[in-house]
């Protein structure tokens, strides 16, 4: 799958970098497979607002208390 391509690719050249899927095709295989690959969040289509709000504030909450370990 292309996103869990760049996903993977993301993680190698910035490891740090909360990366946030969006998908219109997720399965369970895919959000799994996402989330052991290191994604912050995994958020299927059609996107509530508040979803991604939450998914952002977590990635930035959780990249902060990473960076200060």
């Amino acid at each position: 799958d292309g996103g869990l391509e760049l996903l993977e690719t993301i993680q190698r050249v910035h490891p740090t970098l909360p990366v946030i899927i969006v998908t219109a095709f997720g399965d369970w295989h895919s959000y799994r497979r996402a989330l052991e690959l290191g994604a912050a969040a995994f958020i299927s289509k059609p996107l509530r607002m508040s979803e991604l709000i939450a998914a952002v504030h977590n990635a930035l909450a959780g990249r902060g208390a990473t960076a200060s370990s």
